[in-house]
């Protein structure tokens, strides 16, 4: 079943940021995070890593964890990826790249599909399913989207969560939640000619 929702990694520090003062602690953190902005794609994991070995109770190590999640999806390193957004969801639950990296990487895991990824999966879209006013509350934007961009992603999440909890029980095998998910999947997109393939199966 084709997921809906495309992440947008944002590149710069900042979409975690919580309020209060956040500072550098001395010269050599901060010559740690300028060798990760300029390292190479591949090089900013080992960058990451040299910094987080340093200086593992930075200020800054909520958006050191979500810019590791950035660099493994720009480097289609996806298990890690995906474990690193359900590692940030434990802590913050409505982080929108994560619960984002979810909906969409959980597709692109090696078959079969492992039972915890798939219980992950059905935790994740259940949580948006049933809290996407709290999710795409203005307070939970990410600084890189728009004000005006912000509530345009939530019917496309909405999509995505409920795409992806039908087919986790397709994955099951458990019929009868798989036919009622599927069933209202085909209610948000009538057009998923796919989804109505996999009702009728």
């Amino acid at each position: 079943m084709k997921n809906l929702i495309l992440i947008v990694a944002g590149l710069g520090l900042g979409v975690l940021v919580a309020q209060g003062p956040k500072n550098w602690k001395g010269q050599e953190e901060y010559n740690l995070f300028q060798n990760y902005q300029k390292a190479d794609p591949k090089g900013k994991i080992e960058a990451l890593d040299k910094w987080k070995a340093a200086f593992p109770a930075s200020d800054f190590a909520e958006e050191r964890e979500e810019q590791y999640l950035f660099v493994y999806q720009q480097t289609n390193m996806n298990r890690q990826a995906f474990d690193k957004a359900s590692e940030i969801l434990k802590t913050h639950p409505n982080h929108f790249y994560s619960l984002s990296a979810i909906e969409r990487l959980v597709y692109t895991l090696p078959p079969p599909p492992l039972a915890a990824d798939l219980d992950t999966a059905e935790r994740v879209s259940k949580y948006l399913l049933d809290n996407l006013d709290a999710v795409f509350a203005p307070s939970n934007k990410p600084m890189d989207v728009k004000d005006a961009d912000w509530p345009t992603y939530k019917p496309a999440m909405k999509n995505a969560a409920q795409a992806t909890l039908a087919w986790v029980y397709v994955q099951r095998k458990d019929h009868p939640n798989a036919e009622t998910e599927l069933t209202k999947y085909l209610h948000l997109d009538p057009t998923q000619a796919s989804t109505s393939l996999s009702l009728g199966g």
